[in-house]
């Protein structure tokens, strides 16, 4: 059973306030659409611990929703009815989850940059199970998904916190280093049908990592790992060695790569520069990181085109 939450400001407006010199056109446009952001923390999804909010049933949202519409760019606040120590309450701080996934090198990055991981709720009644399906189905790795995994392949997932304000959704080896705390979540048959209450969970970064092929995990090597392996060349164009091996030197230097990759570029990027103002639209346009075919050797034609 879903209920819906409304500003408690808004809704006494609504039951209470009287129009009386006021048309009755007029006063769907005194009381106002109903808004909600203001209802939330920074995070966009959890409540605010500061502001008043009031749970209506589907119905009566649903006709509130009809008749007064939702503010601009503000979202629908949805919470459930869930069975605690025997007793329905309504839980109106599901666990809140920031999704992160491990990757073995810079190389395999991209995969999972393109897809758009946000954040999310689940209920603290869920099984750990129901976590490890839910962080799968984020990153396309279940069956039927464009990045599921091999047959036999086994995942792990952990709560970890770290040392840095802003921690990227595809995470390399060299975050490890980072990380001040973790904890294994295991997922197996025997506990998979323990909630995440159960396991006194808090809201905050949790990562999936997948087994790699020769049986280990990453998170249990005691040192930090080399990001890449360097296998894919240049191929040289007329006089072109000493630049494709000044090119080799760079894409392989870990803070750099991970500064691109992750986009730390954007909010330094001059807008204001009058050589950016009139730039040419398709030079200014150009991404700065370009997503190049996993081949042993590539042809530096594909930049240049």
């Amino acid at each position: 059973m879903k209920y819906y939450g409304v500003p408690t400001e808004w809704l006494h407006k609504f039951l209470y306030e009287t129009f009386d010199d006021v048309e009755d056109n007029e006063i769907q446009s005194q009381i106002g659409a109903i808004y909600t952001n203001q209802l939330l923390d920074e995070t966009g999804l959890c409540l605010s611990s500061h502001k008043q909010v009031e749970f209506l049933s589907t119905e009566a949202f649903t006709k509130l929703y009809e008749w007064y519409g939702l503010a601009k760019n503000n979202q629908i606040i949805e919470r459930e009815i869930i069975r605690e120590n025997h007793q329905l309450k309504l839980e109106t701080y599901p666990l809140y989850v920031v999704p992160h996934i491990l990757c073995a090198n810079a190389s395999t990055v991209n995969r999972y940059k393109t897809i758009d991981v946000q954040p999310f709720l689940i209920s603290n009644v869920s099984s750990v199970r129901d976590l490890k399906e839910r962080m799968k189905h984020e990153f396309l790795l279940l069956k039927n998904q464009t990045f599921q995994l091999r047959y036999g392949s086994i995942t792990r997932i952990w709560r970890i916190r770290t040392d840095l304000n802003r921690l990227p959704t595809v995470l390399t080896t060299s975050f490890l280093e980072h990380i001040i705390d973790k904890e294994l979540i295991p997922a197996g048959k025997r506990s998979s049908n323990v909630t995440l209450q159960e396991k006194r969970l808090r809201d905050g970064d949790f990562l999936i990592e997948i087994q790699q092929k020769d049986g280990t995990y990453l998170m249990d090597s005691p040192s930090i790992l080399e990001p890449g392996t360097g296998l894919i060349g240049l191929q040289n164009l007329g006089n072109t060695c000493y630049m494709n091996s000044a090119l080799q030197c760079l894409t392989h230097i870990p803070e750099l790569s991970i500064y691109f990759l992750y986009n730390y570029f954007e909010p330094e990027i001059n807008k204001d520069n009058p050589l950016v103002l009139h730039m040419p639209q398709e030079i200014s346009s150009t991404p700065l990181v370009i997503t190049i075919p996993f081949f042993p050797v590539i042809s530096n034609k594909i930049l240049k085109n």
